[in-house]
């Protein structure tokens, strides 16, 4: 009997050039995979005039941009910053109800990284979180939302020793956490 093998679907969520230049090394290798398919979603920052369009970077690059997330991006206080990552959390819920991916892979803290973690988490879905645990200088508001993605994240991708033992700490089981450097 010859049984089709069915490919795990990953979906790689990027809201800007900063972490796109990260995820696009990753991407090509999951491109290369015979057992994982990849799914992309571009939001944020990519999609706005005033960031140069990025999402055609991707594109450039030969990547398929499955869906495109639109968030608000000029906030001026804290409530329009949270309705944005509302907003956000919708779009990527919507986003990833269509792809129905067997695993979203994020990297960093920003706000639409921890509302695609959100939307993955409420949906089951499962979260690779590349760059927990790092610790900005002087401590921010950021450290606060990157331990939260780090919470509702299943497998983390950390820089550091230190990265490595504060994910630990946080009390994450030590066989989910990768130190890669």
């Amino acid at each position: 009997m010859n049984e089709s093998i069915k490919m795990k679907k990953v979906c790689v969520t990027t809201g800007s050039r900063s972490d796109y230049g990260i995820l696009s090394q990753v991407m090509k290798e999951i491109r290369k995979s015979k057992e994982l398919e990849l799914e992309i979603v571009a939001a944020g920052s990519h999609l706005e005039e005033t960031f140069g369009y990025t999402y055609k970077e991707i594109e450039r690059d030969g990547f398929i941009i499955d869906k495109k997330v639109r968030i608000p991006l000029a906030f001026s206080s804290n409530k329009e910053m949270a309705s944005a990552t509302g907003e956000a959390v919708r779009g990527f819920s919507e986003a990833f109800s269509e792809i129905k991916p067997d695993l979203v892979l994020v990297l960093g803290d920003r706000f639409e990284v921890f509302a695609a973690v959100i939307a993955a988490y409420y949906q089951l879905i499962p979260v690779a979180h590349i760059h927990g645990g790092d610790k900005s200088t002087g401590g921010s508001l950021d450290d606060s939302v990157r331990h939260a993605i780090t919470k509702l994240s299943q497998i983390h991708f950390v820089a550091s020793r230190k990265s490595f033992e504060r994910v630990k700490k946080l009390g994450e089981e030590e066989h989910r956490i990768h130190l890669v450097g």
